[in-house]
């Protein structure tokens, strides 16, 4: 649905390069945390994509475009109405 560079809590988080990565499921937004290998600047996604996940209590794991499995953790998750468009 949407990436934003992450901003961490506090000033003593280094997170410089990470972003959250917002998906859908089902009627469920979870905001996750995606730190890329190399930083390049910006996070790579397509809005609309359908990936196969798994969504455990506290991350979520898929396999990326090149089919290297990633896991990443779940910062939030919110419930939204069945009407709700994505972005």
């Amino acid at each position: 649905m949407e990436v934003k560079p992450h901003h961490p809590a506090t000033n003593a988080d280094n997170t410089k390069g990470n972003y959250d990565v917002f998906l859908k499921v089902k009627n469920t937004v979870y905001v996750v945390l995606y730190t890329p290998e190399e930083d390049t600047g910006t996070a790579k996604y397509a809005a609309g994509r359908d990936v196969l996940i798994l969504v455990g209590d506290k991350t979520i794991r898929f396999n990326d475009l090149l089919g290297t499995p990633m896991e990443l953790p779940i910062l939030s998750r919110r419930t939204v109405s069945a009407e709700t468009k994505s972005k």
